[in-house]
């Protein structure tokens, strides 16, 4: 796997976890759902459509800019420590023998590469 497959990757997860979020928000799972959970739903279904639509966008957005924040701490450009001697962060994915790093110092960044890429 190579940056580019990462990314991808990453960009199925965020969209499963929307659509599960959505499919959850419409029928809350388990036998005793949070009332939290409860609540949203609630709210969730008491819209139009056009208001569902953009409680998701609002949603996408935030799962967006999580997600990117969290690559930027892995890219290295968003600090996680507050000494001034900060470490580095490297990703790796190993399979049968090979080694790739996912976020070498050099190149587009992972989250560069996360706001470019169309889902």
């Amino acid at each position: 796997m190579d940056k580019n497959e990462f990314v991808d990757a990453i960009k199925v997860i965020e969209a499963s976890a929307l659509d599960g979020l959505e499919k959850g928000l419409i029928s809350p799972p388990g036998r005793k759902p949070s009332a939290d959970l409860m609540a949203v739903s609630t709210f969730y279904n008491g819209l139009n459509d056009e208001g569902r639509a953009i409680l998701m966008k609002l949603a996408k957005l935030a799962s967006g800019q999580a997600t990117n924040n969290m690559l930027s701490i892995i890219d290295g450009n968003v600090a996680i420590e507050s000494t001034p001697d900060k470490g580095d962060l490297e990703l790796y994915f190993c399979k049968g023998g090979a080694r790739v790093r996912l976020n070498p110092p050099e190149g587009e960044t992972l989250s560069e590469m996360f706001r470019h890429v169309e889902q």
